[in-house]
C-alpha cells in the first residue's frame, strides 16, 4: 500500500502522493525512474554454445551448427567473443 502523502524533495513539505508538481513551491517533481532490467544470468536466445563434435568441438546458435571441428580452447575463445557483443581483442 502506498502512502497518502510524500515529501517534496525540493522544498521538503508534505504533499499528496499522486501529484506531479509541488503545491507549495510550484516546481515539477522528479519522476521515479524505472529500473533497467538486467539480463545477466539469463540466457539470450542468440547465445552461442559449445557442443561435442566427435573428438573435436563445434559451436551452435539457435540449434544450428555454425562451426565444427575445432579444439576446445579455440571454441571457448570464439564463444566468449561472440557472446560478449563487443570486438574481440587478442590477449
Amino acid at each position: 500500500m502506498q502512502p497518502l502523502v510524500k515529501v517534496c524533495p525540493l522544498c521538503h513539505r508534505t504533499i499528496s502522493s499522486t501529484t506531479t508538481w509541488c503545491e507549495h513551491c510550484g516546481r515539477n517533481l522528479p519522476q521515479a525512474r524505472r529500473k533497467r532490467r538486467s539480463y545477466r544470468g539469463r540466457r539470450n536466445p542468440n547465445d552461442y554454445e559449445i557442443v561435442a563434435d566427435g573428438s573435436k568441438f563445434g559451436i551452435i546458435c539457435r540449434g544450428e551448427i555454425k562451426v565444427r571441428g575445432i579444439g576446445l580452447e579455440t571454441a571457448r575463445i570464439l564463444v566468449e567473443a561472440l557472446n560478449s557483443r563487443r570486438p574481440y581483442r587478442k590477449r
